[in-house]
């Protein structure tokens, strides 16, 4: 009886180690099940976090896209503008960069009368007393 009972003291201190590792190997998972689900929270939030800034940039790329349109309408309008207008701009170039017309060669001018020109008048004498 003291063998067979040695052999249950025996089997109950296995069965000790086995729940006190056991309950060791629980703990560890129950903290790693803590840390998993904090992870996983912080995951879902910044999850959240990522939707609503990529919410963000697709409307900062909606608002971009319409000034990209706005832009370019008006840059068709300038160059519609300047197809409109580049024809005087050359033209007033090519006047400017050639030589101006010779001026038409000028006649001398006549003489100018003077009185050594002029025929003499007899000097009339004074009035009469």
């Amino acid at each position: 009886a003291a063998h067979e009972r040695d052999g249950v003291v025996a089997h109950v201190g296995l069965l000790r180690q086995r729940l006190a590792h056991t309950t060791d190997e629980l703990t560890q998972c129950r903290t790693d099940q803590a840390r998993t689900e904090a992870a996983l929270s912080q995951t879902q939030h910044d999850l959240a976090q990522t939707k609503a800034d990529l919410e963000r940039t697709r409307d900062d790329l909606a608002a971009t896209r319409q000034e990209l349109e706005r832009t370019q309408a008006e840059l068709a309008a300038f160059r519609a503008r300047l197809d409109q207008i580049a024809p005087v701009l050359s033209a007033a170039t090519r006047q400017q960069q050639q030589p101006s017309p010779p001026q038409p060669a000028r006649l001398p001018s006549p003489p100018m009368l003077t009185d050594s020109l002029l025929p003499r008048r007899p000097s009339t004498p004074a009035s009469p007393p």
